[in-house]
């Protein structure tokens, strides 16, 4: 049963595999960032974690239309077929490889699924933070400036005398 078609199968269902691993990986870098609280990268790394995520959709389009193709071939429903019905169709030949990768995505999905709720939840800790720390210096005494540069708190004294 091996064919031009099985074999894009294959090759789409690896190239998804490194897909979820990269997005996987770029959520780490986000989780990392925002442990240590330093957000100076996090712009770039969500940008990063946006194109990752983009990719996959396009690979996960791709790989749809191709095990529908390959469900029609081997006379399943194109519209309902999944890799499951796919390996309990497919012969000793194209069996192994489409099980070992379905093995693959689901351990590297479970994987991307609780790296991603734990960066959720430290993102929302985050916004939080920094929610707290624009109130407290909003809450402040406002800080305006002397035609000479020097800082003054409510337009009152200077900030050299209000610190010593």
């Amino acid at each position: 049963m091996s064919d031009a078609v099985h074999a894009r199968v294959v090759t789409l269902l690896e190239r998804e595999l490194v897909a979820i691993e990269e997005l996987h990986y770029r959520h780490h870098v986000c989780l990392l960032l925002l442990g240590i609280g330093d957000a100076t990268y996090l712009g770039v790394a969500l940008d990063d974690l946006t194109a990752a995520e983009d990719e996959l959709a396009r690979i996960d389009l791709l790989r749809a239309a191709a095990v529908a193709e390959l469900g029609a071939r081997w006379d399943l429903d194109p519209t309902s077929v999944r890799l499951a019905d796919l390996v309990g169709r497919a012969d000793e030949t194209t069996r192994p490889p489409l099980e070992e990768l379905g093995e693959r995505l689901r351990a590297a999905t479970a994987e991307l699924t609780e790296t991603r709720a734990m960066a959720m939840v430290l993102a929302a800790e985050h916004a939080t933070e920094l929610g707290r720390r624009r109130e407290q210096i909003e809450a402040g005494p406002a800080v305006t400036y002397d035609r000479a540069g020097r800082g003054r708190r409510d337009g009152g004294a200077a900030l050299s005398d209000v610190v010593s």
